[in-house]
């Protein structure tokens, strides 16, 4: 995956950084990262490109008062030179940087955030390792704290695309297109400095996975039970046709149970199928008083199997959905399999 074009910005207490070589490519990848300085702000990030959807994959304190964040964004929708805008609610000044790389499109999902790693004493600031699967773009972000006159050189394999050495380097964006295997970036500084680097790996194409070692990582709770509510049984497919408003490339759509006051067969949706599942839009449950359920596409029907959400059985139903959303479900065949008597 080859890098397009980056640029920087220093300003308080907003900032706002334009894409200028050329307009962005449709199905690129999209990041952002900011040194705010004075902590206790909130930082967010605008796109004058409205149609694009950002995620904050980091947000960490760094003494002495330096808040550094991570935005990315997936199938960015491209033809235009975007202008991205960073603001803080409590700032002395904001230090950004901004990049684009050429992605696969739709194939595109942010597979692992790495370890965080952080320094004050060590020259080269080195990451903790982050571990590529198949063909994959890893990317380091590095902050510091400003000293004076800073060079910054990536190692470990990474190449320094994004820098700001007018302003003391303390952001910068290097990165390596990766194979199977474990990467280690690195940063040498002038002279010693507080550090972070934040290691984020992205998938870029369709691969085989020849190793199983390490390949599930435990991610926690995504959508928790809450009002009595009891989620399971999830069925997740990976498609287009957002229905909660996330854009035009692929999201992961998920179909589960809730055994709650409403019982019912529910929808979310999520682009990297580990963090911002929503259900913004739809009307849940989609398929009301069914569970333990498993969906299907074939063509461009969808196909639910499911059974009584709060007393599973004696029978299997079928209910379709053909008008390409995916949410809309009818009945096509009660008790489609039902429970016969011993033997059959």
């Amino acid at each position: 995956m080859a890098f397009i074009q980056g640029n920087t910005g220093n300003a308080a207490p907003s900032c706002a950084i334009q894409f200028t070589t050329q307009n962005v490519t449709p199905g690129s990848i999209l990041v952002a990262i900011a040194r705010v300085v004075v902590a206790g702000g909130t930082a967010t990030l605008s796109d004058s490109d409205v149609t694009n959807v950002w995620i904050k994959a980091y947000e960490g304190l760094t003494a002495p008062s330096n808040n550094y964040v991570v935005w990315y964004c997936l199938n960015a929708t491209g033809g235009a030179k975007n202008t991205l805008t960073i603001a803080s609610t409590s700032s002395l000044y904001i230090r950004a940087a901004i990049g684009e790389w050429g992605g696969s499109g739709a194939d595109n999902f942010a597979y692992t955030l790495g370890t965080v790693a952080t320094g004050g004493s060590s020259n080269p600031a080195t990451a903790n390792a982050i571990k590529a699967y198949g063909s994959e773009l890893i990317l380091a972000f590095a902050f510091q704290t400003a000293i004076s006159s800073a060079t910054a050189t990536a190692g470990g394999g990474f190449t320094t695309r994004v820098s700001n050495p007018a302003i003391a380097n303390d952001v910068a964006i290097a990165d390596v297109s990766a194979t199977a295997g474990s990467y280690t970036p690195t940063v040498t500084y002038d002279s010693n400095t507080l550090w972070t680097i934040v290691p984020i790996a992205f998938n870029v194409s369709s691969y085989a996975v020849t190793s199983f070692n390490d390949v599930w990582t435990p991610k926690g709770t995504v959508i928790a039970n809450s009002g009595g509510s009891q989620n399971g049984q999830p069925t997740v497919l990976h498609e287009g046709g957002s229905q909660c408003g996330l854009g035009a490339g692929n999201v992961f759509k998920m179909y589960y149970s809730n055994s709650g006051t409403t019982p019912g067969v529910y929808y979310a949706e999520s682009l990297d199928g580990e963090t911002g599942w929503t259900s913004s839009g739809v009307s849940n449950p989609i398929i009301a008083g069914q569970g333990f359920q498993r969906v299907y596409k074939s063509g461009t029907t969808y196909y639910c199997y499911s059974s009584s959400a709060t007393s599973p059985g004696p029978a299997i139903n079928v209910y379709t959905c053909t008008d390409g959303t995916g949410v809309n479900f009818s009945l096509a065949k009660a008790n489609a399999i039902v429970v016969g008597s011993e033997g059959e």
